[in-house]
């Protein structure tokens, strides 16, 4: 593993240096720290705003990726670098977590193990688990996760563009779904497997009794 969080995640420190807080933003599944852009000017006085890229979604880490691959097939692997990251940067409690996504879960699993670095939480299109178990509705059967896979495998630009459809679901901005898509694609269809497998396969339900942080859940 990279000895320097900061450089292996490509962090971006901008905004107000002298601010109290400070905003982290954890990208999601087929994203890097880009899609956070029209977001981050509307805090950049009131805080400082950190943002980075996950393991795998830019090449300059790719090869960390790789080599570690195990650690990114659970959700813990994202979570404790970005507890690496907040550390490196020598953060302390108030700091605010802002996850999409597969960056919401490793959000929420950071919170857990680092309670007392993280004030807030902010997660959007978060879910502990995906798949359905017994009463629990994840939204997805077992059967549906692997046509998913399969789907991916087979043909992964048109996996790319219907995913991104799907989850952007805003007909009237298609450009939305076509940027996504580029960005999906642009992730080697192996690595994007692993990443897809850890965010759908995960189950933290046994962590939400341990977040202590006010929590808005988008």
């Amino acid at each position: 593993m990279q000895a320097d969080p900061l450089v292996r995640n490509n962090v971006t420190v901008a905004g107000n240096p002298d601010a109290r807080s400070t905003i982290v933003f954890v990208c999601g599944l087929g994203t890097d720290q880009s899609v956070w852009n029209r977001i981050i000017p509307s805090f950049r006085d009131d805080y400082r705003v950190v943002t980075f890229d996950n393991v795998g979604a830019i090449p300059a880490n790719r090869s960390t990726f790789l080599t570690h691959k195990y650690r990114y097939l659970n959700i813990t692997g994202y979570a404790q670098d970005l507890v690496e990251v907040c550390d490196a940067l020598k953060l302390r409690s108030h700091t605010v977590l802002v996850g999409h996504s597969l960056g919401a879960l490793a959000s929420l699993v950071a919170c857990v193990q680092r309670p007392q670095l993280f004030s807030r939480l902010a997660l959007i299109g978060a879910s502990p688990r995906y798949v359905n178990s017994g009463d629990y509705r994840g939204g997805f059967t077992k059967t549906d996760v692997d046509m998913v896979y399969e789907a991916l495998m087979n043909d992964y630009e048109s996996w790319a563009r219907h995913f991104a459809g799907l989850a952007m679901a805003n007909p009237h901005r298609p450009e939305l779904a076509m940027r996504f898509a580029e960005t999906l694609k642009d992730t080697p269809k192996d690595m994007m497997l692993t990443m897809l497998c850890s965010a759908l396969q995960t189950d933290q339900r046994d962590k939400l009794p341990g977040i202590i942080q006010p929590t808005l859940v988008i």
